[in-house]
């Protein structure tokens, strides 16, 4: 049972990393979808990446309010993270964020 535990270890520690990880590079194209389909559409809310979707409120007199998470936030955590365990991968994360930012135009 001990290694069973040491085993998973390493991975339930990289989880949190991964997560923030894809909070940084989310883009919120999705929640705007989200915010103006139809009840006809509903059926296409499973294929929206809403993970970084904090709040959605939809009013009665058709404006729409969006909330979404803090990657200011989520950097300086990740950034924590990352710290503790191997700077080689913060700066991967920087580059591919960078990369991202600047080369994929979604």
């Amino acid at each position: 049972m001990g290694e069973e535990t040491k085993k998973t270890a390493p991975r339930r520690s990289s989880e949190p990393v991964s997560h923030l990880r894809k909070l940084a590079r989310w883009r919120n194209n999705d929640a705007v979808k989200l915010a103006y389909l139809s009840e006809e559409q509903t059926d296409q809310i499973d294929g929206l990446d809403l993970a970084g979707v904090t709040e959605l409120k939809r009013h009665g007199n058709g404006s729409v309010e969006l909330k979404f998470v803090d990657k200011v936030r989520v950097l300086d955590l990740l950034g924590q993270l990352l710290d503790r365990r191997d700077d080689r991968e913060l700066g991967r994360l920087l580059d591919e964020l960078g990369t991202a930012e600047s080369g994929d135009g979604q």
